[in-house]
């Protein structure tokens, strides 16, 4: 049963991504209440493979129910950690001494599981179905936006597109939502903060010569000097550049410094396996729910580690958004180690047949398959 559960590719992929972020770690010299950042890191990863066991031997059944008050206990979080005082200008986080938690990270894996369930109940998605998946997506945004936390409030779009193109909405319907989104972001410019604002502009008049802007622009100038510098395998010179927030937004910076373009490689191509991986199950799957939340996975990984690579070495504006099992952070881990186990039990060929809840298609491949 356990073998046919866990797909070793994803597994070995996740397993190359963790030691690269300790690795990465074990090169930075910060500290939270005196334990280094990868003895933290460390810690969580226990806890992340313990609660990852407690769900896989959760039955099915029950996980999919869940969904509900799961997102409901999300919500509830979001809106309280607002009233929390801020952490470098954000209310993103609740502070138990020195150990906090980012319900914003946490909230990724439950609005993938709240989408795959009510969009998995329904072989067709019309208007009213489509407008209860966009409520299920739009108030943990709006909550995680007041924060404000753009980056993982962005995770969303693509998490919610996916699912509503595998689930088989129109391209009617995602068009729509495209031009919503896109008008919508407009729209949000003015409420933006001065930071967040500074961070897009400095992204439009960045400039790889001379000495570094002293301003927003900082860290992605040293972010480049640290990629160019790093080579093959990995530079001393390279570590020796300068790099605020290093360990978080800007680890794949820290990689590459370390391990050079091979390290950048493995990153990428450890993405790309899990990705696919997600996606090659999803369509094998028998449960439709169980099919569309590995989708949902796999557009939050993807997405997620795609826009941390392209903010790194210029390509889209800095939005403060981890590298999804490489980055410092215990929640984020926490978080994505959940949603591969839950992925891999819920798409697993022993456990579909016998877990579907009520699903009104018999392959979920009717739904976007000749469309």
């Amino acid at each position: 049963m356990f073998r046919r559960r866990v797909d070793w590719p994803i597994l070995a992929a996740a397993a190359l991504l963790v030691a690269i972020g300790l690795d990465a770690l074990r090169a930075t010299e910060r500290s939270v209440a005196g334990v280094p950042l990868m003895h933290r890191q460390l810690a969580w990863l226990g806890l992340a493979l313990v609660a990852a066991a407690g769900v896989a031997a959760v039955p099915a059944r029950l996980i999919k129910l869940a969904w509900l008050p799961a997102w409901v206990a999300t919500v509830a979080a979001l809106s309280v950690v607002l009233m929390q005082p801020p952490i470098n200008g954000a209310r993103s986080w609740f502070r138990l001494g020195a150990v906090s938690m980012q319900p914003s990270e946490l909230a990724k894996l439950t609005v993938g599981l709240s989408l795959a369930a009510v969009a998995g109940s329904y072989r067709r998605l019309r208007a009213r179905q489509i407008a209860l998946l966009a409520g299920l997506v739009a108030v943990p945004m709006a909550l995680t936006l007041l924060q404000p936390d753009v980056g993982s409030a962005a995770v969303l779009v693509p998490m919610w597109l996916g699912v509503l193109f595998a689930a088989g909405a129109s391209w009617r319907w995602l068009t729509l939502h495209a031009v919503v989104i896109a008008a919508a972001a407009l729209a949000a410019w003015p409420a933006l903060t001065p930071e967040q604002k500074a961070r897009f502009t400095s992204f439009l008049r960045q400039r790889d010569l001379g000495p570094p802007e002293l301003d927003e622009g900082y860290q992605l100038h040293q972010s480049k000097r640290i990629i160019v510098q790093a080579g093959l395998l990995g530079s001393r010179s390279a570590l020796e550049v300068h790099l605020p927030m290093a360990h978080n937004d800007f680890v794949f910076a820290l990689v590459v410094g370390r391990r050079g373009l091979v390290g950048a490689v493995a990153v990428i191509a450890s993405v790309v396996v899990i990705t696919v991986r997600l996606l090659r199950r999803a369509a094998r799957a028998d449960d439709r729910s169980s099919a569309l939340l590995a989708v949902a996975v796999a557009c939050w990984l993807a997405a997620q580690a795609l826009t941390n690579v392209a903010m790194t070495v210029g390509l889209a504006p800095i939005t403060g958004i981890t590298l999804p099992l490489v980055s410092y952070g215990g929640t984020s881990l926490l978080s994505v180690v959940l949603a591969l186990t839950l992925s891999m039990k819920l798409t697993a060929p022993a456990a579909t047949p016998s877990c579907a809840m009520s699903v009104r298609a018999p392959r979920w491949e009717t739904a976007w398959i000749g469309r």
